[in-house]
């Protein structure tokens, strides 16, 4: 089941993906998540201005959690995993173009499978992690790589507004037997950037919440960015990063395309 979120007539609704249309959910966050999926009624797709499919309470992301994106980078496997914080105050949404900051010129993109947490969880073993997951949607990790490499966190470099978009829908987990198995693209005015499977990934899903549930609890509705394949702009020679007017798509083979177009930056308000 894909399962999505937008406005209807003016009114945030959540929907799931009909053969016939879009129909419209009678409940909220909490209960959709909670297994309350009764449809209201029936509408065309042109009917609802979609926007991200969940409200996040927190953000997580892995790094190098792809053994080819980790040689790039040039960073040799660790047993510990690097894992940091998005604010989620950066999430935005398939169709809302991403807005380049003033302050840097190497804004990057990473597309990424999205884990969503459906039940709290803390010191979860893996053998039972796949029974806290809600579901599946695609994500854009984007980054500015200058600040990323001048604070040893990096975590400036990833909050900006709009540097997480996620969707267009969420693939429900019951479709999978398994940590996810899936085509992964990224595609840059046409052109293929990140082409992979997520069955690539180093950490699979119950290794990855088995991680972060020992340190966190993980809350109903927190994403989980697993981590991006090769290919990212930074990485390729000579560097190359996004510029207005550039169309980015995130593929996820069953989930959906997640597009976004690049704007130029807006004038500086900063003072002091």
């Amino acid at each position: 089941m894909r399962i999505g979120r937008g406005n209807y007539q003016g009114k945030p609704v959540f929907f799931i993906v009909e053969e016939n249309g879009l129909g419209i959910l009678s409940g909220d966050q909490d209960s959709i998540m909670a297994g309350d999926r009764q449809t209201e009624m029936v509408v065309s797709p042109d009917k609802i201005e979609v926007r991200n499919p969940i409200s996040p309470p927190n953000i997580y992301c892995l790094a190098k959690n792809y053994p080819e994106h980790a040689a790039e980078s040039g960073v040799s496997a660790t047993s510990f995993p690097q894992a940091f914080l998005k604010p989620v105050s950066s999430i935005s949404w398939t169709g809302k173009p991403l807005e380049l900051p003033w302050f840097s010129n190497a804004i990057d993109y990473e597309a990424e499978l999205v884990c969503v947490i459906g039940k709290a969880a803390h010191n979860i073993s893996r053998k039972n992690a796949l029974d806290y997951v809600f579901g599946y949607t695609v994500g854009n990790d984007i980054s500015d790589r200058y600040h990323q490499y001048q604070s040893p966190l990096g975590f400036m470099a990833k909050g900006y507004p709009g540097f997480a978009p996620i969707g267009p829908y969420i693939l429900t987990a019951d479709e999978f037997d398994g940590s996810p198995d899936l085509a992964i693209q990224m595609r840059l005015n046409g052109k293929t950037m990140q082409n992979a499977r997520t069955s690539e990934m180093s950490m699979k899903i119950p290794e990855i919440i088995e991680f972060l549930s020992r340190y966190y609890m993980l809350l109903p509705g927190d994403l989980i960015f697993t981590g991006t394949p090769s290919g990212p702009g930074h990485f390729r020679k000579p560097p190359s990063y996004l510029k207005a007017g550039d169309e980015m798509e995130c593929e996820i083979e069953r989930i959906g395309i997640l597009r976004n177009q690049v704007r130029s930056p807006p004038t500086s308000t900063a003072t002091g």
